[in-house]
């Protein structure tokens, strides 16, 4: 029996001629939908195409795991196909190709290429990849070679710039601290196209110190909105700690204090520029606390409010200290001040890659990312990116760029019918270069990628999901163009309930801001309506867990966020009651409960405080609390009366 997809699913299948990007959930059958579109490719399932080569296709994964299970499925459909007509000569060529098709990873894909390309960079074909501890050894007699080195130097100049930069960086009596930023400033470089002129263009910030081009700069602008995103929070904050005090038992003696911190908040908050922020942030004075007594007053609660405020002045004295102590004109004259220092750190980290890489070679030695490198410079003679600050380039996608290919790119590009990315979310600018280099461009779109902003976890690598929404914002989801946009929402996996709890809590913290999307309607999990809460049993086969009456309706995941605001940094939540209604509580848990789908089509809402343990119900299905936990809460403060939902 042959699979059912999704209506969604099988677009995705059979689209052919546009650079397709998919955004597919958690769950929701995109190794089986990727499976099944190289399938379609190589038989040539749709009408007017020929079949093709598995091996005239690249697909990158992300790990050697992930290739070698992609490898052995589509072995295993291709031999499913090969038994249904067993006469079939293309299918049987496939066969003996599957073993020297191009699934692999992007470090493979690098090491393909230099192989096979290597007389073009005059490199000794036999190099062979550095262990960790090997390569971390090698980097640290460099970087103390280097250091010792220039402790030696002659020249006048040359010591007086070097001596400057060790007065401004070295920390204790040993080196350790200039050798880690040296390191740390190398392994930023080399995720760029071209370290050497990243390099370079860090200085770019230094050219021009006026005060009138600080206010300009883009590091300016992002100070800028990061302290207003400041503002905005502790103004709703300190909005909400005013409530607070006026709750049952709570303390009202101090409301005048905190209608005092909310003016001056509000102040703030309507700077817009880095000296009317600063100036501001010098004239705070905070009102003192009415000591006045009243035994109906809560001690907890006066103690909460006490340990808001000193925690929002804290706050507010380091950013004004770190960032707001100096006037415009004075931080001008740092910056000027700081300026050769920081030439010469960017200096010896240039100088340091060459003595590194030049060790490397000397021992035939390899990296991965020279893997990368060494495949751009046989692929790419230049890339061209749109004039801008320095790093500006991390936050453009390949529309900004426009990239020169050398005849060995044009030559891969003519052998791939297409490009399939697996786990797009998680690449760097190197790579998006790399596989678009070998594109057929805009004449025959061919680059297929697929993953999810959510499921992005190695910027700490240096991989930069911002090339995924370029593409997620900008590919329109509708045929015509030359690009679309796929998105894969409904899940096969997963239990109804895990899907609710799931929608649940990251509705309420996934934003733009955190995790490079909004979690809406649009960019929660479904339950799949044709598998009807199908999970795959023991032996395999596709098990029913309930009737399967639908997904989490639309308008459920606006009410996790319109009823659920973001919980504070002062602990204060809002909890839903049944009545609809937002009941406050400092302290406490805040519980938000599903009904089953079974008995109703629309995710109910109950709101609880109290601290109970998630039980089971007598019904026999799970009860479940999505919660958030904001201290201890007793009394009124608990006044949402627990709910309970079959699951």
């Amino acid at each position: 029996m042959g699979m059912t997809w999704t209506e969604e699913q099988k677009k995705v299948i059979d689209v052919r001629n546009k650079n397709v990007l998919v955004s597919a959930a958690a769950g929701s059958g995109k190794t089986a939908v990727l499976v099944e579109r190289i399938l379609s490719i190589v038989c040539g399932d749709m009408e007017g195409e020929d079949p093709v080569d598995v091996d005239r296709l690249l697909v990158v994964t992300f790990t050697k795991a992930a290739a070698a299970e992609m490898r052995e499925r589509v072995g295993l459909a291709l031999e499913r196909r090969l038994e249904a007509d067993p006469e079939n000569e293309h299918l049987q060529k496939q066969q003996t190709l599957i073993h020297n098709a191009q699934i692999t990873t992007i470090d493979s894909f690098c090491q393909y290429v230099i192989r096979n390309y290597f007389h073009q960079i005059d490199l000794d074909p036999s190099f062979r990849i550095g262990d960790e501890g090997e390569l971390k050894l090698l980097k640290g007699d460099v970087v103390r070679e280097l250091l010792e080195d220039h402790y030696a130097e002659e020249d006048p100049e040359e010591a007086a710039r070097f001596t400057e930069f060790v007065e401004a960086y070295a920390t204790g009596k040993s080196d350790a601290g200039l050798e880690t930023l040296i390191l740390q400033l190398y392994e930023a470089a080399i995720s760029y196209p071209y370290p050497k002129r990243w390099l370079s263009q860090c200085m770019d910030a230094y050219r021009d110190v006026s005060p009138e081009a600080l206010e300009k700069s883009g590091w300016m602008e992002y100070l800028l909105t990061l302290a207003g995103q400041t503002f905005s929070d502790l103004k709703e904050e300190l909005q909400e700690m005013r409530e607070f005090c006026r709750t049952p038992g709570g303390p009202y003696m101090y409301e005048d204090a905190i209608r005092s911190d909310l003016e001056q908040a509000e102040t703030l908050a309507s700077c817009r520029t880095y000296e009317e922020i600063r100036l501001g942030l010098s004239g705070l004075s905070f009102a003192r606390l009415s000591p006045k007594k009243d035994e109906s007053v809560d001690e907890e609660k006066k103690n909460q409010v006490k340990a808001f405020r000193e925690g929002m002045k804290k706050s507010l004295k380091d950013l004004k200290e770190k960032y707001f102590s100096l006037p415009l004109a004075a931080a001008a004259e740092v910056l000027a001040k700081a300026a050769p220092a920081t030439e010469e750190l960017l200096r010896l980290t240039g100088e340091f890659a060459d003595r590194y890489q030049e060790k490397k070679r000397l021992k035939n030695l390899a990296d991965f990312p020279d893997l990368e490198h060494l495949a751009l410079e046989i692929l790419v003679e230049d890339v061209q990116i749109s004039a801008g600050e320095a790093g500006q380039e991390q936050q453009k996608g390949t529309r900004e760029m426009k990239l020169v290919v050398t005849d060995a790119a044009r030559e891969l590009a003519e052998r791939y019918v297409q490009i399939m990315i697996d786990e797009y979310q998680d690449s760097n600018l190197i790579q998006e270069i790399i596989l678009n280099s070998v594109a057929r461009g805009q004449g025959v779109p061919n680059v297929f990628m697929v993953g999810d902003v959510k499921q992005s976890i190695y910027r700490f690598r240096l991989a930069r999901p911002e090339l995924f929404m370029e593409k997620y914002h900008s590919y329109p989801q509708t045929d015509g163009a030359s690009e679309i946009r796929i998105d894969l929402h409904k899940n096969f996996r997963s239990r109804r309930e895990v899907l609710d709890g799931t929608n649940s809590v990251f509705a309420r913290l996934m934003t733009e801001a955190v995790g490079g999307i909004r979690y809406d309607s649009a960019a929660a999990l479904y339950l799949s309506p044709r598998r009807g809460g199908l999970h795959p049993g023991a032996d395999g086969e596709r098990k029913g867990l309930g009737s399967g009456r639908g997904s989490v309706p639309s308008g459920a995941v606006r009410g996790y966020r319109d009823s659920a605001p973001q919980p504070d940094r002062m602990g204060r939540g809002v909890c839903p009651g049944a009545d609809g209604r937002g009941h406050s509580g400092p302290y406490g848990i805040e519980n938000r409960v599903f009904y089953d789908h079974r008995d109703t089509d629309s995710a109910e809402f109950a709101a609880g405080g109290g601290q109970s343990a998630p039980g089971y119900s007598s019904g026999g299905g799970a009860q479940i609390h999505d919660r958030r936990f904001f201290g201890s809460g007793s009394g009124a403060d608990s006044e949402c009366v627990s709910g309970k939902g079959l699951l």
